[in-house]
């Protein structure tokens, strides 16, 4: 039992030991070069819907969400359903682009047409 004690106080000794010089010795800095090499999509409205224009080849895989961004008024609101978007119409824009166009709706499938939102578009 009292081997067990030794082999464990020990053990603790040397591994906070290296983390401590680790620390100690930590200088330097941290610098990120690069640009980014694909333009990205144009937005803008068209009517009530949301337009993307002249995307990338890469961006026809994507992911795209929406959330409001307007102040919390009441506690009633934390409790609403997400908003969602919906694809309305697909074009090819020629030399590897393309637009799309797209709806922003309510949990009950109404057109948003005021407020503050954010819309991510997000691909490879």
């Amino acid at each position: 039992m009292n081997s067990k004690r030794i082999s464990i106080g020990l053990g603790l000794l040397v591994g906070l030991n290296g983390a401590c010089f680790a620390s100690a010795q930590a200088e330097g800095q941290i610098s990120f070069q690069g640009s980014i090499a694909e333009v990205p999509c144009i937005a803008c409205t068209a009517g009530e819907d949301l337009a993307l224009r002249d995307c990338p080849a890469l961006a026809r895989s994507h992911a795209i969400s929406i959330r409001s961004v307007e102040p919390v008024q009441s506690i009633d609101l934390l409790d609403q359903p997400a908003l969602h978007i919906k694809l309305v119409a697909e074009r090819d824009e020629g030399l590897g682009k393309f637009g799309r166009q797209y709806a922003m709706l309510d949990a009950t499938n109404k057109q948003i047409n005021s407020g503050k939102y954010l819309v991510t578009l997000t691909y490879p």
